[in-house]
């Protein structure tokens, strides 16, 4: 069991893991700090920062030599270029879904913190590769092995910013999304 303190009001939001069964709609933490107390004990493990909820987009930089670099035609990078995304984090103790939505594409990873799986990008590039996402301090690290050397993101929390640095190569690519109200 993992608790979330969330709110002005201290209300506590508890996401029950139950490996055997997985939750259809698993509760989202809104926008407190992790507790470090688990059925009243002190946890020994640093909680991850409270991540889940929606951002809303606020800015990127050097997204075209990023796509570049995943070898995307120069007509889906200008449609990329131009797209506002919104980020949707759920979590659930180890599992986590990260929802990208637009207007053009949704893209959605479902998947266990520390878990190796195969991502199907067939929506984005083509590829599909062997992901593993994890916590780095209060970093989410994702490292993707396939085609694309050097491929991965990092996402971390600044106040309500979320800021979003993607590797492809030798180009990095970087987005700002702000925490939606």
């Amino acid at each position: 069991m993992v608790a979330w303190t969330c709110g002005e009001m201290g209300e506590e939001s508890v996401v029950h893991r139950h490996p055997e069964k997985k939750q259809q709609t698993p509760p989202v933490a809104t926008g407190g700090r992790p507790s470090t107390s688990v059925r009243g004990h002190q946890s020994a493990k640093k909680m991850p920062p409270a991540i889940s909820g929606r951002y809303t987009f606020v800015s990127q930089e050097n997204l075209d030599p990023y796509l570049k670099a995943l070898d995307i035609n120069m007509a889906l990078r200008k449609i990329v270029s131009l797209l506002k995304p919104e980020k949707e984090f759920v979590v659930d103790g180890d599992h986590m879904i990260i929802r990208t939505l637009t207007t053009f594409r949704n893209y959605t990873m479902d998947f266990m913190l520390g878990v190796e799986f195969e991502e199907d990008l067939g929506s984005i590039d083509g590829r599909k590769c062997k992901t593993t996402v994890s916590w780095e301090g209060d970093t989410l690290v994702c490292v993707q092995k396939g085609e694309v050397k050097n491929r991965g993101w990092k996402q971390w929390l600044e106040g309500d910013l979320l800021h979003l640095e993607m590797t492809a190569g030798d180009a990095v690519g970087k987005q700002l999304f702000r925490k939606a109200a």
